[in-house]
């Protein structure tokens, strides 16, 4: 008997041990505070207005958001855009953009605050913020619009070096071999615009527009013989249109 008295008592501790090991229920999250709650149903109401082409509304809607939450970054973000993208109100954007809160990683804040500073008048902000940008994201189209402002500035040699520094990146965006030719050929360096123009001839094989540019550049170096070459080539790939004879009269 007083064995059977010890299993079960050794039974019942390995019981209570176990339910002892059992993890304890995961705690409920707290619900979201009413403001950011607000917050998201503006912000969707923003998106179905964008979505309709009603820019007032969807301003309207995202100025809620930001009103609702103003430590959320997001509805900030689009009404900056908004703005920017209306054009004239960049003071405004740059109050939304240099808000506390701003997540510092978020790719399309020092875009947009480019953009806004740009349009603000200040280009050597717009300048610094682009090189921000495009350190969190490599967009050519960032690339090219921050040569051009250093070319705008007098900065030829920083330009062309952000569009070396773009073509070897993305090596097939013909814009940033347009821009090189025409910077190349004002820094006196004919034979790299050459090969710029060249490379743009090639990459448009049937359009006669690249062969005339090309064209014109000889010629503006002296170089008759290579301009009629160029000039004959954009003949063969631009016909005259052909002439229709009148249809006969029964």
């Amino acid at each position: 008997m007083p064995r059977r008295i010890s299993l079960a008592a050794a039974l019942f501790a390995a019981l209570a041990a176990c339910a002892s090991a059992r993890p304890p229920p995961a705690a409920v999250a707290p619900p979201p505070p009413a403001g950011h709650v607000l917050a998201l149903q503006a912000l969707a109401s923003a998106r179905a207005a964008a979505a309709a082409g009603d820019r007032a509304a969807q301003r309207r809607e995202l100025s809620r958001a930001v009103e609702a939450d103003p430590g959320w970054d997001l509805p900030r973000l689009d009404l900056a855009e908004l703005l920017l993208r209306d054009g004239g109100e960049a003071t405004a954007a740059l109050a939304l953009l240099d808000a506390p809160g701003m997540r510092p990683g978020n790719p399309r804040l020092p875009r947009l605050r480019a953009v806004a500073l740009e349009q603000a008048g200040d280009p050597a902000g717009a300048i610094r913020a682009y090189a921000d940008a495009l350190a969190l994201s490599d967009d050519p189209d960032l690339g090219l619009r921050r040569a051009t402002l250093l070319a705008e500035a007098g900065r030829r040699d920083e330009a062309l070096d952000e569009l070396e520094r773009v073509r070897t990146a993305h090596p097939r965006e013909p814009l940033v071999h347009s821009r090189l030719a025409e910077l190349y050929e004002a820094a006196g360096r004919r034979a790299e615009a050459a090969a710029e123009l060249r490379w743009l001839a090639a990459a448009a094989p049937r359009d006669p527009t690249p062969q005339l540019r090309l064209a014109r550049f000889y010629r503006r170096g002296g170089d008759v013989d290579r301009a009629a070459l160029a000039e004959e080539a954009a003949r063969a790939l631009d016909p005259p249109p052909r002439v229709l004879r009148p249809l006969r009269r029964p």
